[in-house]
C-alpha cells in the first residue's frame, strides 16, 4: 500500500508541475492584456448584430409571449456574438498563448521522462 501512496504522491506532484509551467507559459504573453480590452472593443458590433438575430428568433419561436422571447433570445444572442467576436478578434494572442504553454508543458514533460528514464551513454 506504501507504494502505491508514493505513486499518488508522484503523479500528483507532476500533475501540479505541468499545470504550472502551463500557467507560467499562458501569463508569457506580451501585451495580453491591451490586446484581449482591443479585441473587446471590436467585438460589439458582433455581439449587437447576434443580440438582433435572438430577438427576431425569440419572437418568432414564442407564441404566448414574444416580448419575452425577444428579452432572452437577444440576451443569449449578444452573448454568442460577443463571444464569437472576441475569439475572432483575440485569435493571435490565443495561439501565442496556447504555443507558449504547450512548449513550457513540454519541456517539464520531457524532464519527468529523463528524472525516470535516465539515458546512460557508457
Amino acid at each position: 500500500m506504501n507504494h502505491f501512496g508514493d505513486w499518488i504522491k508522484s503523479n500528483l506532484r507532476d500533475t501540479r508541475e505541468l499545470i504550472d509551467s502551463g500557467l507560467q507559459g499562458a501569463r508569457g504573453v506580451p501585451d495580453g492584456g491591451l490586446a484581449l480590452a482591443r479585441a473587446a472593443r471590436n467585438s460589439w458590433a458582433a455581439a449587437a448584430v447576434g443580440a438582433c438575430i435572438g430577438a427576431a428568433v425569440g419572437i418568432a419561436t414564442d407564441d404566448r409571449k414574444p416580448a419575452r422571447g425577444a428579452i432572452v433570445g437577444g440576451f443569449l444572442g449578444a452573448v454568442v456574438g460577443l463571444s464569437a467576436g472576441m475569439a475572432w478578434n483575440a485569435r493571435e494572442v490565443i495561439s501565442y498563448t496556447v504555443e507558449s504553454a504547450l512548449k513550457n508543458v513540454s519541456g517539464v514533460r520531457d524532464s519527468h521522462w529523463l528524472a525516470k528514464h535516465p539515458i546512460d551513454y557508457a
